[in-house]
């Protein structure tokens, strides 16, 4: 999907944050999506993943990877 169409998404669905990654001509696409009082930081991405460190208050980090 690109990245237009994953944004609408987001929004029709109600979350708050998203990152997207567009697919390239009919091939894939990636996306995070997420509400508050989550905190996704971005520490790597391509077309083939995302890597995330996820932060919540009184909670320790964690790290999540999408591919």
């Amino acid at each position: 999907m690109h990245a237009n169409k994953i944004e609408e998404i987001h929004i029709r669905l109600g979350f708050e944050e998203a990152f997207i990654v567009s697919g390239i001509g009919r091939s894939g696409g990636l996306a995070i999506l997420w509400r508050h009082p989550l905190k996704c930081n971005i520490l790597s991405y391509s077309h083939n993943f995302i890597n995330v460190v996820v932060e919540q208050q009184a909670k320790p980090r964690w790290r999540f990877t999408c591919f």
